[in-house]
């Protein structure tokens, strides 16, 4: 008799990845709301896992990888006025404005 509780104990590990946590010996079941909870994240972490890996980045075709273009309204980044030199208020200073399709990456965006 105990040798068919241990064999049910060592299925039911196998089946149920909840009972992995407490031990084959434990008779502690779970209900269905914490088996599907369970099981949602054990998805859900294999779905990110899976789409995290997406293979090698691709260059952005409209920047050439930049992640932009040379700011056409200011000389790197600042302006001349009358009291001297100030930041551009297009590119914020930095001479470049953003490639809007990869938002300044220089990569591609897959889905």
């Amino acid at each position: 008799m105990q040798n068919q509780t241990n064999n049910k104990a060592k299925v039911l590990m196998i089946i149920d990845p909840i009972l992995l946590f407490n031990g084959i010996g434990s008779t502690l079941y779970f209900d269905t709301q914490t088996l599907l909870a369970t099981v949602s994240v054990f998805a859900a972490i294999a779905l990110s896992l899976f789409l995290g890996l997406k293979g090698d980045p691709v260059p952005c075709e409209r920047c050439g990888g930049n992640g932009g273009t040379k700011c056409v309204f200011c000389d790197n980044g600042k302006m001349k006025k009358d009291a001297g030199l100030i930041n551009c208020k297009v590119c914020k200073g930095s001479g470049l404005i953003l490639c809007k399709k990869c938002g300044g990456s220089g990569y591609s965006r897959r889905l």
